[in-house]
């Protein structure tokens, strides 16, 4: 496990509104270290759960993260 304690404050992925910000302009606040220990994870993540994603799409995505306790909002 990685631990991460220097990190005060992420951006919410809710507050970013679409065409409003290039991601480029967040590459200068990136966390390499960060960035490393979840890399594998979010590759097993794509790995796992692809094929049933392009097959259900949005449905399919909702669904996992409820199952998971997530509480999934829509706009």
């Amino acid at each position: 496990m990685v631990s991460f304690p220097h990190i005060l404050f992420m951006a919410r992925a809710d507050e970013i509104k679409p065409g409003r910000l290039y991601i480029d302009s967040l590459r200068v606040h990136r966390l390499r270290e960060l960035e490393a220990g979840t890399r594998p994870l979010f590759d097993q993540a794509i790995e796992n759960h692809f094929h049933r994603t392009m097959q259900e799409a949005q449905r399919y995505l909702d669904n996992f993260l409820r199952q998971k306790g997530v509480e999934v909002r829509r706009p």
